[in-house]
């Protein structure tokens, strides 16, 4: 504190003694990395490169950053694999561009991460950016049993956004005898709701339109649901299916007899280490007790 109020008084005498020159200013700089894609972005081409576009030239080579595109794996449906995505970093004067190996996967979620770049102004903060490719969503599937002979099919519907939000599936082609045209039967309809981070946490199967014979109406016949629960993070934890709606016949209650629990356990890094597949009571006939059955269990390790 005295070293401050000393150099503060040496400093006005300076200036009551008629020194002209102008006091020195001293600016912050300010360091920029403006990252394309933008995070929260998307509908982004697959092909799309990763570009870091920075306010200063680049003091430092390449080889000294580093860069990583990962499957953002809270918000993805498939997690046990495809984490890394293997790609070459270059440099241009004020430009860094990641270009991954192959094309991105349609409809999936990806953090860009990126450190240790070094420009003529200062070392530039590390960022790191999320965003979703875009996805051509499937309109219909078809199962043929041979060659030009429909099975069955099933139809996809969507919201604004592209989120999936049900399906409609079809057994036979109807009185015409003609396969994917307005008379087919229909013998199951899906829908999806309660929607995080554009996955769903609840789903309803329907197999029977009901007394009324219109499908989508409230007497439709339920024939089981699914609950998914995320934590924190947006990852999908636990993930359980229901045969049976209970005493209250009403979904989602607490009563329903359960069919399955998919338990997920991530590290710190967010990375799934194990994934167990939970099938029965056990004998105490009570779910979620020590003694279910378990079908096995899958363990995930992962190098540096």
């Amino acid at each position: 504190m005295h070293r401050f109020v000393f150099l503060f008084v040496v400093t006005s005498l300076w200036a009551a003694c008629g020194d002209d020159e102008p006091a020195v200013q001293n600016t912050p700089v300010s360091l920029s990395a403006n990252v394309q894609p933008a995070d929260g972005a998307k509908d982004i081409s697959v092909l799309t490169p990763m570009r870091v576009t920075l306010n200063y030239p680049l003091t430092t080579a390449i080889e000294a950053a580093t860069a990583s595109l990962i499957w953002d794996r809270g918000f993805n449906e498939q997690m046990s694999y495809g984490i890394l995505v293997e790609g070459a970093l270059t440099a241009v004067d004020r430009v860094v561009i990641f270009t991954p190996a192959a094309p991105l996967v349609p409809g999936m979620t990806y953090r860009f991460s990126i450190s240790g770049l070094v420009t003529t102004a200062g070392a530039v903060p590390a960022k790191s950016v999320r965003f979703k490719t875009w996805a051509n969503p499937i309109a219909r599937t078809i199962t043929y049993s041979a060659a030009d002979t429909v099975e069955r099919y099933t139809e996809y519907t969507y919201d604004e956004e592209g989120t999936l939000t049900g399906l409609v599936g079809y057994s036979g082609p109807g009185d015409d005898t003609l396969w994917l045209n307005s008379d087919d039967v229909q013998n199951s309809l899906t829908v999806y709701a309660e929607f995080q981070e554009g996955n769903w946490t609840k789903l309803y199967n329907y197999t029977q339109a009901g007394a009324d014979t219109l499908w989508g109406t409230s007497d439709d016949v339920l024939s089981y649901h699914q609950l998914r629960t995320f934590d924190e993070f947006g990852q999908n934890t636990l993930y359980d299916s229901y045969s049976s709606v209970g005493a209250d016949s009403q979904p989602f209650t607490g009563d329903e007899s359960y069919s399955f629990r998919r338990h997920s356990v991530y590290d710190d890094f967010r990375l799934m280490t194990r994934h167990i597949y939970i099938s029965g009571a056990g004998t105490d006939g009570v779910w979620l007790t020590g003694d279910d059955d378990a079908n096995g269990y899958n363990v995930y390790e992962y190098n540096d």
